[in-house]
């Protein structure tokens, strides 16, 4: 079993290095073959059936892209495609220069900033639970507008392993009515439930290095 040194990686197949922007355990993509390999806790690689795809025909923001959010710098370390029945979602991992992770999501032609950390739900909080229905998520009342399964998962760049999932799993969007703000609740199986919230943001506010050449876009 391969093993990667100290912050760095090196393919197994090309021999490209990359340093390591998170702590193991995670899920990495060589930039230069396309592979994908699982670095566990102890710095063991080991190559996952996943293979790097064109994610997007037209990348606005790409892996190693800088930033601002709330005059905090962040970089673009990773970069999730999650296909679901009803639409495609793409999620940008960015860190910020105090080691924070927010994932920043582009939902239809609307952007949010989502927190990294998971607020753990009680499956009886969605039972029953159709579009339309009440949410309340740490006191804030959101209202459910769609339900969808992810049926196909792409990345690339860096994430960590407990952000890396690749099954099929039921997703409920939810939004708060008065502050426009949504919150993502994750149904994985029947005991594990966790909910994700985020704010919108206007991409052109956060000042993505990789967006000049597409200004009169948005």
């Amino acid at each position: 079993m391969l093993s990667a040194l100290v912050n760095k990686f090196t393919c197994p197949d090309c021999s490209t290095q990359a340093g390591l922007s998170i702590a193991p355990p995670l899920f990495i993509t060589c930039a230069s073959c396309g592979n994908t390999y699982q670095l566990d806790k102890d710095k063991n690689i080991v190559k996952d059936k996943l293979q790097k795809r064109n994610l997007l025909p037209i990348n606005t923001i790409t892996i190693g892209a800088t930033g601002r959010f709330v005059n905090s710098p962040f970089k673009v370390i990773g970069h999730i495609r999650s296909i679901n029945n009803n639409a495609i979602s793409n999620e940008w991992l960015v860190m910020f220069d105090t080691g924070k992770l927010n994932w920043l999501i582009e939902n239809g032609f609307s952007y949010f900033m989502f927190e990294a950390d998971p607020i753990v739900m009680t499956p009886e909080a969605i039972k029953g639970k159709k579009a339309g229905n009440k949410m309340t998520i740490q006191k804030i009342e959101y209202t459910i507008v769609d339900l969808s399964k992810q049926i196909e998962f792409q990345m690339e760049g860096q994430i960590p392993e407990d952000c890396y999932n690749d099954q099929e799993y039921f997703k409920y969007e939810c939004i708060d009515p008065v502050s426009g703000s949504l919150a993502s609740l994750c149904i994985y199986d029947k005991q594990t439930v966790e909910a994700y919230k985020g704010i919108a943001v206007k991409l052109a506010d956060l000042n993505v290095s990789t967006l000049t050449e597409f200004k009169d876009w948005i």
